[in-house]
């Protein structure tokens, strides 16, 4: 999933510290006649934060159409004074349309897809019941001052996975035998790797059944390390 996209969900609008109740059950997220709804994810926290995600598509209706769909439905469901019913900015190509329901957060974003459609990314975001943030990055190997950008989990569809997007400044070659060594530690046996150069590195490991796909990155003086863990429920 490209970065921008999640960004866009963890964006909490401006007004949401006025709300003071929230409700224990998820709203359904609605959709506009002859689009196409597929599940993205169930059951996914990003940053402690719990969402579910979809992805919305249809060769007839524009952007502007279904920007026009998820504005009327959330205004009719609006029910706080003094807030707007939704609000709307732009990231990159997408517009976007965001709404506050009993302590979630319901957010459109769209963009044209083939000649007359257009393809939608659909979010609800658990505004209040956030996890801890205390366990960010927890039980994954850090060199000193890592920086910690995203630390995502998700069950779905039999699987489970956790995606961790760090930063740091020491270079490819560095972190490459850190990584190396710290993960045999913890029992994981390399399958693939590539040292690389000092520009890029990759390492494929396992253990138990789970598999974890690394890159390292060298970008703007820095090394961005990418590190997929999956494994089967």
């Amino acid at each position: 999933m490209k970065q921008v996209v999640l960004n866009v969900f963890l964006a909490i609008a401006f007004f949401a510290h006025h709300l003071v109740a929230y409700a224990d059950k998820w709203p359904e997220m609605p959709a506009p006649k002859g689009a196409n709804l597929a599940i993205v994810s169930q059951d996914m926290s990003l940053n402690g934060v719990k969402m579910r995600l979809w992805e919305l598509t249809s060769h007839k209706l524009k952007p502007d159409n279904v920007l026009r769909f998820y504005k009327d439905q959330w205004s009719k469901k609006s029910k706080e004074k003094g807030i707007p019913p939704y609000v709307e900015y732009d990231v990159g190509e997408w517009k976007v349309v965001s709404h506050l329901q009993d302590g979630y957060q319901l957010t459109a974003q769209v963009q044209e897809w083939g000649e007359k459609g257009s393809i939608a990314l659909l979010g609800i975001t658990d505004i209040y019941k956030e996890e801890s943030l205390k366990n960010f990055g927890e039980n994954f190997p850090m060199k000193p001052n890592t920086l910690v950008i995203n630390d995502i989990l998700a069950n779905d569809a039999g699987s489970s996975s956790r995606t961790l997007i760090l930063r740091n400044k020491y270079n490819i070659l560095q972190n490459y035998r850190f990584y190396k060594q710290e993960l045999n530690k913890q029992g994981w046996q390399s399958t693939q790797e590539v040292e690389g150069d000092s520009s890029a590195s990759t390492l494929l490991m396992v253990r138990n059944g789970a598999e974890l796909n690394m890159t390292l990155e060298r970008i703007d003086g820095k090394t961005s390390i990418t590190a997929v863990i999956s494994s089967l429920n």
